[in-house]
């Protein structure tokens, strides 16, 4: 006599692994630590849409800012610092800083830059998060991967590659 088993229940679906960059943020987060991301490659190569999705997933308030009428995006660090002056953003939220397009100015680079210094060396308590997204600049994102946690380098529409980047401040 032989009995076969049925499985009367249906397993249960495992659940969904988190990316291990998210994994990282989140660790880094729960430190006490903000978290800077640089966003570089070629125009059109999906920097900004790769850098919002990511965004979403860490912050949903991110989304809901855009419902109220106060996005966290903005193509200029100026908004970025009024809000952590006006305390507008909640620890572990997100801002957003996008290239304006047709960049040919090294102004903007240079103000991301010392934005990016900034909220290393000064408001690094706040648990505010940065993205930012830039083209390929040699010298200048050399000046601005000194300051990131993250660097996201797209290759082309749907390929990037990430590095975790050792922060070299000396407070």
């Amino acid at each position: 006599v032989r009995f076969r088993f049925r499985q009367t229940e249906v397993p249960e679906e495992e659940p969904e692994q988190e990316h291990p960059l998210l994994r990282a943020i989140r660790r880094q987060n729960k430190t006490g630590s903000n978290v800077i991301i640089l966003v570089s490659g070629p125009t059109r190569s999906g920097k900004s849409r790769l850098l919002a999705k990511l965004i979403e997933k860490l912050d949903p308030s991110f989304i809901e800012s855009f419902r109220e009428g106060t996005p966290h995006l903005s193509v200029s660090p100026v908004p970025f610092f009024k809000a952590l002056h006006a305390k507008l953003l909640k620890p572990e939220s997100w801002w957003m800083i996008d290239e304006p397009t047709g960049v040919k100015n090294t102004e903007w680079y240079t103000d991301v830059g010392k934005a990016l210094r900034d909220i290393v060396t000064s408001y690094a308590y706040t648990v505010v998060n940065l993205g930012v997204c830039v083209p390929i600049l040699d010298k200048l994102q050399g000046d601005l991967k000194t300051s990131c946690h993250f660097w996201i380098r797209m290759y082309s529409h749907g390929r990037a590659g990430v590095r975790e980047m050792n922060q070299k401040v000396n407070y």
